[in-house]
């Protein structure tokens, strides 16, 4: 994984904390904009973690590009603010989730790990006012069948896919493959994402505790 951040204590701090962890691997990290995109490119990292506020522009800018890339990083924002806009936007922009600077180096540790695993990583509270201010247009999506609705209830719920599997008798396998589905169905490029706009089209009800999946 890399971390962005123009903060050199932040990312040493970030690198060290996580760093203990025999299954996180931190291969780099950068300062701006410019220089997380230039490291993604050459290193392929699995996961990216980056901050909200750059000298050159956002994480939100930077995710966006790196999820063009092939293949695509998945991304954690990183941010101060205790509002609900840079949470949205990082669902808009594909994240894998959110965390607050206030949040423990552990807690963003198996964050890393959760998003590395394929899940996503959430606040129901704050996934809850994102919605709102995301504002998507109401609607049934078209062509979801029974099972794709059932999992996408179950990531609602903040279950991981080795939870639905056990939950519904599927191989972990079929239920990724019901995952990307109902990604491409709903046109969203993250599993956070999906539950955003499912939830603002009534089809689900957002987290049984806060953690997503």
């Amino acid at each position: 994984m890399v971390i962005v951040d123009d903060h050199a204590m932040v990312r040493e701090s970030i690198a060290l904390a996580l760093g203990r962890s025999s299954d996180i691997d931190v291969v780099g990290s950068a300062a701006s904009v410019r220089e997380g995109r230039a490291m993604v490119q050459e290193l392929h990292p699995d996961v990216a973690v980056l901050d909200y506020a750059l000298p050159d522009g956002t994480g939100i800018e930077l995710a966006i590009s790196i999820h063009e890339g092939d293949p695509p990083t998945r991304t954690i924002l990183l941010t101060a603010s205790e509002g609900v806009q840079s949470a949205a936007e990082a669902v808009a922009a594909g994240c894998s989730g959110f965390v607050r600077k206030s949040a423990d180096l552990d807690d963003l540790a198996a964050g890393v790990l959760r998003v590395h695993g394929g899940e996503a990583i959430f606040d129901a509270q704050t996934l809850s006012a994102a919605i709102g201010w995301l504002n998507r247009p109401t609607g049934a999506p078209v062509g979801l069948t029974d099972r794709e609705l059932d999992v996408l209830r179950c990531l609602a719920e903040g279950r991981t896919t080795i939870d639905i599997s056990e939950l519904l008798y599927l191989s972990h396998h079929t239920v990724r493959n019901h995952v990307r589905n109902i990604l491409g169905k709903l046109g969203a490029r993250s599993q956070l994402e999906a539950v955003v706009i499912a939830a603002s089209k009534g089809l689900v009800s957002v987290g049984r505790d806060g953690s997503g999946g």
